[in-house]
Formats: structure tokens, sequence, C-alpha cells
């Protein structure tokens, strides 16, 4: 049996987690209270190896204190993220896939190029991000094991690719693809147009050959390839699903978004103990 299919105890779990949260408490490069439901996936992530889950983590505040404007003074009542909030939707499906794989999907809400800018873009998405990795975890032995991540390119159009920022792109790629704390297992580009094409040739350098592999191209109006990796019944009825539509979902989503906002808006919580001495 690999190490990666090994299960621990909900007792085991909590000891190594407690270990882990000793460890890190004790490295001053490192913020010093981080909360064990954040702590508890860099662990799964790596089967529980914490030298490798501390890698991780580091890279994780390496990046935060790298580009400090996506990652603090951050407020969700600010007017840039509230027009982000109005013109794009970023939802979390409630239901997990059979694999136990957690389903996000992202659309523009219309086509107007001027109403997007990609630094509050990315601002905003790496905050719901810091969120949802800090929502209460009932059992630890079922998160989930990975995540697919769905974009609808329905109003996406070449004006938007043309106002893309290089800088922001890379600082994207790299988060998801070395300090995101869960395995991106598959990337679904849904109601593509030709200039997908062009897209890809934009963002190609910038991600690795794994996550490259991991793309998958639906044409407009050809989703049933989809619902081979996410049952259908489990999408929102935009897509033929029967979960509840995007629009309510979003609603949930910034509600809880909203609750969390004093968390958010903390910046010391993410400071490294030997910058708070």
């Amino acid at each position: 049996m690999t190490r990666q299919n090994i299960m621990y105890s909900k007792e085991e779990i909590e000891e190594q987690l407690e270990e882990f949260h000793k460890r890190i408490k004790e490295d001053p490069k490192l913020p010093n209270n981080l909360d064990k439901d954040l702590l508890i996936r860099y662990l799964k992530l790596y089967s529980y190896r914490m030298h490798k889950a501390q890698a991780m983590l580091t890279r994780n505040i390496d990046i935060r204190s790298r580009y400090p404007w996506f990652f603090t003074q951050r407020d969700p009542h600010d007017p840039a993220m509230q027009k982000i909030i109005d013109t794009f939707d970023m939802v979390l499906l409630q239901q997990h896939t059979p694999e136990n794989y957690k389903v996000c999907i992202a659309r523009l809400v219309h086509s107007d190029h001027s109403e997007i800018v990609l630094n509050d873009l990315t601002k905003m998405y790496l905050m719901t991000c810091d969120v949802r990795f800090h929502l209460p975890i009932a059992d630890y032995r079922k998160m989930e094991s990975g995540e697919i991540i769905i974009f609808d390119m329905k109003n996406f159009t070449l004006k938007h690719l043309t106002r893309a920022v290089v800088s922001t792109l890379k600082l994207i790629s790299k988060y998801l693809q070395t300090a995101h704390p869960v395995r991106l297992v598959q990337f679904h580009v849904i109601n593509c147009t030709p200039i997908v094409n062009r897209a890809l040739l934009f963002i190609r350098p910038f991600i690795y050959a794994k996550l490259y592999n991991a793309l998958h191209f639906h044409k407009v109006g050809h989703l049933e390839n989809l619902y081979n990796y996410v049952p259908r019944e489990m999408l929102p009825s935009d897509y033929g699903g029967s979960a509840p539509s995007m629009s309510e979902l979003k609603k949930y989503w910034y509600g809880v978004l909203e609750t969390y906002r004093p968390f958010v808006m903390n910046d010391d919580y993410w400071k490294p103990a030997e910058n708070n001495v």
C-alpha cells in the first residue's frame, strides 16, 4: 500500500495535526497562530509528510510578502471588490464528485471588457480562497481529495485578453501551482469559441506540464463530455443540473465572505512571527 492510500484514524490525524501546528509555531519565518483547519489542508495534500507541507506553506507566505498588494488592505466592501462581485461569478458547488473532488465554477456576468480589472479580480479570488480554506471542517477524513475548476468562456472576448497583465498571470499561475493547498486535478473550459486558441498561446508559458495536461475544452453547446467528469445532477441549473442556480450559489458564497470580512481585513494574521517581534 502506498503512503497516499494509507487511511489514518481520527485520533492519528489529530496527533499529526497537533505536531504540525507546534512545528509551524516554532518557525519564525511563518505566522505562529494559523488555524488548524488551514494547516490540515497542507498536511493532507502531502499525505501528512510534514516537511513537504511546511515547505508549501512557506512558499505561500513568501508569495504574500512578495506581492503585498494582492494580499493586504483587503475589504469586500471596497468599491473595486464590489465591482468584481457584480461582474464576475465564482462559486463552489455544494456536493463533491464521486472521486471526492470539489468543483469551482467561474464566469463573466457580461461581455463588457472595461468592467473587469485583472488585478482586482485576482485580489478577490485570493481573498475568497483564504476564506474557503479557513471554513470549519467537520471531519478531516472526509476532506476533498482534489479540485476541479470550470471556466465558462461565454462572455469572454479578445478585448479581455488584451487587458491581461503578464505579471499578474504569473502570480496567479505560481500561486495555484505551488502554494494552493488543494490538488488541482482538472481544469475545464466550457462554451469555447475560437479565441480559446489565442488565450491558450498567451498563458501557455506560465503553466506547468502537469496542469497543462489537465486542461479540457468543450465547445459551445457541448456539455455532454463535461458530464463524464462532473455528474450532471450536481451542476447548477444553468448548466443542465439539479443544483441551485449560479445566482443562488453566488449569493450564498458572498454571504460567507461577508461573515469573514473581519478575518480578511486582518493583515497581521499572515505576518511571519519574526515580523511581529
